[in-house]
């Protein structure tokens, strides 16, 4: 690339002027005034279109003082003789500026309409390539190398992180780098900055947003911006604009694939666990069965470490039995996640009761505490899901609960909605654990405590059947309150 492109134009242009002066002196006698007039004039038309206009007048001056010098009389001296002389070197300046003039309109109007038509095939290559792209990624590069390639400037996109940001793909060599608090603040703003804008004028990039408003999308870089490039600036956003739609439909795309995925993972898992569950139910059933059988019959002739294992057998094949049965729940409930449920006014008390009676049947009433605050209000629900997502929700209170603390079933209203809540004093919730996190299989306090880790996500299930919100707090000094929320118009509350 030539350092002073200007310097060697002026060289080619004394060069050509001196070449046109020899050949006219040496054919004068033959090409005449005219002649000689009309070879610089050609002369002058040529500068003009191939070099800038300041390059045609000067052309134009310096053909008129040759002309004077050495083609009209008296010859080499600066005096004019005759009159027509004096008219002919004038209308030759005039006509030179004139037509310099038009020609500079002409190629102008030319250059514009050139870069219109450019701008519309790069426009047509562009929306091409990048319909035709199927990633984020082959969208970034095929778009830098065609902006590279259109307007001869380093390209890149870059992705903004906390008071960072990484460079996705780059097209050419970036003269400057760009400035790492203008890309912020650029992507924090939505705010175009760089040469001819109001923000960042003295860097040498422009940094595009792909959002005009504040987010953490890509920006596009477009490097040796200057300020003079206004129009160019406003190109830079249409293709931005481009680029953004491209890449939220092709981001909407991925997470449609995502979630499609995870539906498919998540029916042949239910399908696994429904099908392993059922075939486990017989068995389960007979095992229960035959060891209390046994037991109830016992002989005092049996050994004692016999009676235990039995009651150890028993006792593994009722919880194995009551995890079976959670899971087919669970499953049941998120394949009818749009079916409605039958639903009947119930009182919390009664819920509560159902739990108590239970737990003296399993003789644990000592570990679990009612207390009902509110014996006058009505739910919108049903008794068997509610009564199955409480018992796990009590459950899981259980398995970290003090041995010398029961857990707390706490019925009350406040601020237009009733409350079921089950208190405990265990270990709390992790500080990033956050309700719509809740999975299958997943143990969020204590791992060690065996079980299979379906007591929230059924909870959750059963909330969401009941139009209701799991909602879970910590307490002070420790333990945690899940509760059961019903909103006004799932309870009848007193006035």
């Amino acid at each position: 690339m030539m350092r002073h492109p200007y310097l060697y134009q002026a060289s080619g242009l004394l060069l050509l002027m001196i070449l046109v002066t020899y050949l006219n002196h040496e054919y004068a006698s033959h090409l005449g005034l005219a002649g000689v007039v009309s070879g610089f004039l050609i002369l002058v038309v040529l500068t003009t279109y191939y070099l800038r206009f300041p390059f045609g007048l000067v052309a134009a001056a310096s053909a008129f003082l040759i002309i004077n010098f050495f083609f009209v009389e008296p010859l080499y001296t600066w005096e004019v003789a005759e009159l027509a002389s004096w008219a002919a070197l004038v209308g030759f300046l005039v006509t030179s500026i004139v037509i310099s003039t038009l020609i500079r309109k002409l190629r102008h109007e030319s250059e514009i309409s050139d870069l219109a038509r450019k701008r519309a095939e790069f426009s047509k290559t562009l929306a091409e390539e990048i319909a035709a792209s199927n990633s984020i990624e082959s969208l970034f590069a095929t778009s830098c190398e065609l902006i590279h390639k259109a307007f001869n400037k380093p390209v890149a996109i870059a992705q903004t992180k906390e008071n960072a940001y990484s460079t996705l793909h780059q097209a050419g060599e970036m003269r400057s780098p760009a400035s790492q608090s203008a890309i912020i603040w650029a992507a924090n703003s939505g705010k175009m900055a760089g040469p001819g804008t109001d923000n960042w004028p003295e860097i040498e990039n422009w940094i595009i947003p792909f959002e005009r408003l504040p987010s953490k999308s890509p920006v596009l870089l477009i490097g040796d911006a200057d300020a003079e490039g206004e129009n160019l600036a406003q190109d830079f956003r249409v293709i931005t604009d481009q680029l953004s739609t491209a890449y939220h439909r092709l981001c909407n795309m991925e997470r449609a694939r995502q979630a499609e995925l995870r539906a498919h993972e998540e029916s042949i898992h239910n399908t696994l666990l429904a099908s392993i569950s059922h075939d486990m139910r017989t068995p389960l059933t007979g095992i229960i069965g035959a060891t209390g059988t046994l037991l109830s019959q016992w002989n005092s002739a049996i050994p004692p470490e016999a009676k235990e294992l039995l009651e150890s057998i028993l006792s593994e094949a009722e919880h194995l039995a009551g995890s079976t049965e959670n899971v087919l729940s669970l499953v049941h409930l998120e394949a009818n996640e749009a079916k409605p449920i039958e639903l009947d006014w119930q009182s919390p008390e009664e819920i509560v009761g159902i739990l108590m009676t239970r737990y003296r049947a399993r003789g644990l009433e000592h570990r679990v505490k009612p207390e009902i605050l509110d014996n006058s209000s009505l739910i919108r629900g049903n008794a068997t899901l509610l009564t199955q997502a409480l018992m796990n929700l009590i459950e899981n209170a259980l398995a970290v609960q003090p041995e010398n603390s029961p857990v707390i079933v706490r019925v009350h209203s406040e601020a237009g909605h009733l409350d079921i809540s089950i208190l405990d004093e265990g270990p709390g919730f992790p500080e990033e654990f956050h309700t719509e996190s809740i999975g299958k299989f997943a143990s969020y306090r204590d791992k060690r405590k065996r079980g299979f880790g379906l007591g929230l996500a059924i909870a959750s299930a059963v909330a969401r059947k009941h139009h209701a919100e799991l909602r879970i707090t910590a307490r002070e000094p420790v333990g945690s309150c899940v509760s059961l929320c019903f909103p006004a118009d799932m309870a009848k509350l007193p006035e």
